[in-house]
């Protein structure tokens, strides 16, 4: 099977704390069958606080798989 899409959306607070996160199993997280996949994950984070989100995205298929993690900012 062929599937890609994001492992894993971690958001943390500016103290460092776990705010949210979303997992592959989650609605939206994956696809399959297909060259690309997008979709928008909804977090409710509190008015002025910049968030640090962690994006991990994957790959895989019969011959293997590959991960990648990118760190952004957005502010609430």
């Amino acid at each position: 099977m062929n599937s890609l899409g994001a492992s894993k959306i971690r958001i943390y607070e500016p103290s460092g704390r776990l705010a949210g996160y979303f997992l592959k199993s989650d609605e939206g997280m994956t696809a399959t069958n297909k060259v690309s996949h997008g979709a928008t994950m909804y977090f409710y984070g509190t008015s002025g606080v910049e968030y640090e989100i962690v994006v991990t995205v994957f790959a895989e298929n019969d011959n293997g798989s590959d991960s990648r993690s990118i760190t952004f900012y957005v502010m609430a």
